[in-house]
């Protein structure tokens, strides 16, 4: 059974000069016998955010959980003063190299869907399955704000503006703070959860190192590529998710995103009341439906035993 998820820690892989890959799992070592769910978080959230899944029994009792950082979020960094998507999505795969996994299921949750879609189409032969949650795999632009989103990237552009000189004293910007877990987590979301899943995620983005992560994680999440017409190469099951109350990427983005999945089985998954992080705000539904897609399509899990992580020091 799955117990409560252990501290965060760290693999080092070669990517990008060198870079260290933040990450959670549901099991001190991972089982051979089960298939492996790679959980990605958010825009400046953490492995936090995915603590209503890595707690789950029933997820625990049929799959390997790992949740990981992507580049600019949680205890993940690089030598390299810039990033990608593309980036992320190459690091993870020479994260799980390290841990001995070979093939995934991947959810990645907003910003983290098109990281996600990446990996699939940088290792199509390794992904068991592919679960984007209130996502958009096209790029930023007006066919978005007229398909009725919120304009996050005008937002973001503006703020991080202003932050081009150094500040030892740096915070995250409250608006962004407060905006985030508003839009995510609705009218109903709790004081406790925004604390839990939003502004305890100032302690990744202090002081000028903290700006630094920020503004980067921004550029990244504001300049990525539209995915659109490589979609047809993705052939594996996947799984849609989507609030059916979300204001960041709305219905008519998701189908615009699923036309292009051309040559891949996909099945939606709406949840009604559900804002822009229905993975946290309505857990004990969507962790059934993950369940079943699991069960499904994941057959045996092919992971060796996770290596020793005691050596693996930081950058």
């Amino acid at each position: 059974m799955a117990s409560e998820a252990p501290n965060s820690k760290t693999v080092h892989v070669g990517h990008l000069g060198g870079t260290k890959v933040g990450y959670v799992m549901n099991r001190k070592t991972l089982a051979n016998s089960k298939p492996t769910v790679v959980l990605i978080p958010p825009f400046i959230t953490s492995t936090t955010f995915f603590r209503p899944q890595l707690n789950d029994e029933a997820l625990g009792e049929v799959a390997n959980l790992i949740a990981m950082e992507p580049l600019g979020h949680g205890n993940t960094s690089t030598r390299s003063p810039c990033f990608t998507a593309w980036d992320s999505a190459i690091a993870f795969w020479q994260a799980l190299d390290s841990l001995g996994v070979k093939k995934v299921f991947v959810l990645g949750s907003s910003q983290a869907g098109w990281i996600a879609a990446r990996m699939a189409l940088l290792a199509p032969d390794r992904v068991l399955g592919l679960i984007p949650v209130s996502t958009t795999l096209s790029a930023n632009g007006s066919h978005i704000t007229e398909l009725g989103s919120i304009d996050f990237a005008g937002m973001l552009t503006q703020t991080i503006s202003g932050l081009s000189a150094t500040d030892a004293n740096f915070a995250l910007p409250s608006a962004i703070v407060q905006g985030s877990a508003d839009l995510s987590l609705g009218p109903d979301g709790t004081a406790a959860d925004k604390k839990l899943v939003f502004e305890d995620s100032n302690k990744y983005y202090t002081g000028d190192t903290g700006r630094k992560k920020f503004v980067e994680a921004s550029i990244a999440l504001i300049t990525r590529d539209c995915l659109h017409l490589r979609l047809d190469a993705i052939t594996c099951p996947v799984l849609w998710i989507r609030g059916g109350e979300d204001k960041i990427f709305t219905e008519g983005v998701a189908k615009q995103d699923i036309e292009h999945l051309k040559n891949a089985s996909v099945t939606t998954e709406v949840v009604d009341g559900g804002y822009h992080a229905p993975t946290w705000t309505h857990a004990e539904k969507l962790n059934g439906v993950l369940l079943e897609f699991i069960k499904k399509h994941g057959g045996k899990g092919d992971a060796r035993g996770l290596r020793e992580a005691v050596g693996m020091v930081d950058i």
